[in-house]
């Protein structure tokens, strides 16, 4: 009987065939992607969409010879300039209250068409980090944790639908403080954002992954009113090197790096509220549903939202203001 199970086991490794597979080559696209914002000039970048048998793709996955061109409403405002990477620019910054349309075509690729505008933005919005009162908040185990609430208001755009994204970002002495830190050289650009806690207290909200550090949301709810939630932001989210947890780490005036202890010189702490035109907050929350639905077995994955016209990509514009909320 022996002998039979080692005949058997031969036979089915022996029993082996090859079989090739001919993938076809779809049609490749042009992939745009472009945010846009009345605080910075036109940059657009142009890629195109890759196949299983394009192993040039993985090493240079954009278009240097694309020719683009902007128009704000009916004005055509000229063809961008290409730089490197993929990247096309022009010194011109937009505006609210504009249409604005883009094209795009390259040999070998169908053209593309987007359009977007840039929404509204609130101005009366205020904040406060309350670092003095302790919230107690459960988590994921339902184990308590002690954290600080950032109470944040602002007013609704009116006569509009509004579509919000909020993040918590930190201005810290502590990151020019350490040795590899000389590359930071401007607030705007290089601010830290924090990962949210327990926040999903507020029906407005998207319900997403709770590691993704953005808040998405509507104003379906509160339209033209005033707008409160919070948020909570615990001293131990700061920035620290080498963060180890203790009661001095944990405290605002001091951070551990490098075996000792150094106070801080400054620290802030922002809202960074951004309004999102209707396309871009379709393509955040399809994004984040799609980057982090690996984690969740359970998650069912979608295609992301695209608004380019014979291609893929995002074309949508936004206003971002940063609500000061803490400052030492």
């Amino acid at each position: 009987m022996r002998y039979c199970y080692i005949l058997l086991l031969l036979f089915l490794l022996s029993c082996t065939k090859s079989i090739e597979i001919n993938i076809p080559n779809s049609t490749s696209l042009l992939v745009i992607n472009c945010l846009f914002n009345p605080d910075s000039n036109w940059s657009v970048f142009v890629g195109y969409t890759g196949n299983a048998n394009d192993t040039f793709w993985y090493n240079k996955n954009y278009v240097a010879d694309a020719v683009v061109e902007l128009w704000e409403d009916s004005t055509y405002l000229g063809k961008l300039q290409y730089t490197k990477n993929g990247y096309y620019t022009l010194f011109h910054k937009p505006s609210l209250g504009h249409l604005y349309k883009l094209k795009a075509k390259a040999e070998g690729y169908p053209e593309i068409v987007a359009q977007s505008s840039i929404p509204a933005i609130s101005t009366d919005m205020s904040g406060y980090w309350d670092t003095l009162n302790t919230v107690v908040l459960l988590d994921d185990n339902n184990s308590p944790y002690p954290t600080n609430a950032v109470s944040f208001t602002f007013k609704d755009i009116q006569n509009e639908p509004n579509y919000y994204k909020i993040s918590l970002s930190y201005y810290d002495s502590c990151v020019y403080d350490l040795p590899d830190s000389q590359y930071i050289n401007h607030l705007y650009d290089h601010l830290w954002t924090s990962t949210f806690e327990e926040r999903y207290d507020d029906p407005a909200q998207e319900k997403l992954n709770k590691k993704i550090p953005y808040l998405f949301f509507t104003d379906i709810s509160f339209q033209n009113t005033t707008k409160s939630t919070n948020l909570y932001a615990g001293k131990g989210n700061l920035f620290y090197h080498f963060f180890i947890w203790n009661a001095l780490v944990q405290s605002i005036e001091f951070y551990y790096v490098e075996d000792q202890y150094i106070k801080r010189k400054y620290l802030k702490l922002y809202v960074d509220f951004s309004s999102l035109s209707p396309d871009l907050y379709a393509y955040y929350l399809s994004y984040y549903q799609q980057a982090y639905a690996t984690a969740d077995p359970f998650a069912t994955f979608g295609n992301v939202h695209s608004n380019i016209k014979g291609g893929l990509g995002i074309f949508g514009g936004y206003h971002r203001r940063l609500v000061l909320v803490y400052s030492n």
